[in-house]
């Protein structure tokens, strides 16, 4: 079971690390972590609007496999979204 006020932390944590450490981190370590990071909006547990802007910060990575990872899940998050709604 997932507590989104235990994981408020975590989660803000993560997207922390990774807005100040985008150029730095081993690429392997900041798609594991993002990829985390997606995960974790799957199960709902971060806001739809705050996991987007946080990705489209990471355009601007030189990862070409993250860019295509994150625009993939971007636009399947908005299909989703409007799905719902």
């Amino acid at each position: 079971m997932y507590y989104k006020t235990d994981m408020a932390f975590y989660i803000d944590d993560l997207i922390e690390l990774i807005n100040h450490n985008q150029d730095t981190l081993n690429p392997e370590v900041r798609k594991k972590v993002i990829f985390c990071l997606l995960r974790l909006r799957g199960k709902n547990l971060i806001e739809p609007y705050k996991m987007i802007i946080f990705l489209m910060k990471l355009f601007n990575c030189k990862d070409k496999d993250l860019r295509k990872l994150i625009y993939k899940f971007i636009l399947k998050d908005i299909k989703q979204i409007n799905k719902d709604s």
